[in-house]
């Protein structure tokens, strides 16, 4: 019996292995050898890892191939042309493995002076590892958190006994808090992406207009509010060194996307699609996207994905291998 699973996942049956056989095509294929397979956007030659079993109860294994320690797996999504881009010669990784971490342009940090992170809940990661390796002001904004948040939660954690994680979770959280944030690391309690008498809310307009420096690093993601201000990111263009921004529901904002790709005019170098968000059966687009803009970068050719230092959002579901149609 065929196993389902999410959109465009494929999946081995109960009747036979799938990823074995789609690894001995791909191998006959390329070099007429049958115990070998190319891990799709990889220049590795892998051994194919067979399923365990095909249990219909769990995610049955996709295409799955074993390297030392790094597995490689099948979970296609596609994207229209527009996303087509060039990346740059000297990506690095920067904030914490998994959820949280972003590939930018090493020239992009050297040139910042300023970085501004919408969106931090209870990771700063990126933050901390930007300025490790340039000590430059930040401005956080994050109404959701703040010290008295992570102290409450931690003292309500005490008296679940059950779950010491949550305790020390909390615990770790509230200390990074008070050793990261000072003078020249600021975490302020707004939302950004409208005007309100409400003064929990401010434009994106209004935050850059407090910062004299033209050579800001932005670091983006607000759970759909970007859309609210993608015209102000293109107003102000000339003043970013570099970007990433998590893009939210794609499948209802595409033209916006589209036209936003088309007026910005820092370079696109790098795609990675979040493995949280689910992939739409009817044309395998992923719904949330991370995209990094450089106006520094050395552009080189097109790199398959995910890039090499890339990882999956959830370390416990398959990253997905992006097409962009030509």
């Amino acid at each position: 019996m065929a196993a389902t699973g999410l959109p465009g996942q494929r999946f081995a049956t109960s009747t036979g292995c799938m990823c074995w056989k789609k690894a001995r095509s791909w191998s006959r294929a390329a070099t007429g050898r049958s115990d070998t397979a190319r891990a799709p956007g990889s220049g590795n030659w892998l051994t194919c890892k067979r399923c365990e079993s095909c249990r219909t109860d769990e995610l049955l294994c996709p295409l799955s191939f074993q390297n030392r320690k790094f597995r490689f797996s099948i979970m296609i999504g596609k994207l229209p042309q527009f996303f087509k881009f060039k990346t740059a010669t000297d990506l690095v990784r920067i904030g914490r493995d998994y959820d949280g971490g972003y590939l930018v342009c090493k020239k992009d940090i050297d040139k910042t002076d300023v970085l501004i992170g919408l969106g931090i809940s209870d990771d700063w990661s990126f933050e901390s590892d930007f300025v490790s390796r340039k000590d430059i002001q930040i401005y956080a904004y994050d109404p959701s958190v703040s010290q008295k948040y992570f102290f409450k939660q931690l003292i309500k954690s005490v008296v679940r006994i059950d779950k010491p994680k949550i305790f020390l979770h909390y615990l770790k959280v509230t200390l990074a808090y008070r050793k990261f944030f000072n003078e020249k690391r600021k975490h302020i309690e707004k939302y950004v992406g409208f005007g309100s008498e409400d003064e929990r809310y401010c434009t994106l307009k209004s935050v850059l207009g407090q910062i004299s420096s033209d050579n800001i690093f932005l670091k983006i993601d607000v759970e759909g509010a970007e859309y609210r201000f993608l015209d102000t990111l293109i107003e102000n263009q000339k003043r970013i060194a570099g970007m990433v921004i998590e893009l939210h529901d794609c499948d209802i904002h595409m033209e916006k996307i589209r036209k936003f790709i088309d007026n910005f005019n820092l370079h696109l170098i790098h795609i990675h699609a979040n493995n949280c968000a689910p992939i739409r059966l009817e044309d395998s687009l992923p719904l949330v996207l991370e995209l990094t803009f450089s106006s520094n970068a050395e552009i080189t050719g097109f790199q398959a994905l995910p890039h090499l230092l890339d990882m999956p959002n959830n370390r416990f579901m398959n990253d997905i291998e992006l097409i962009v149609e030509t």
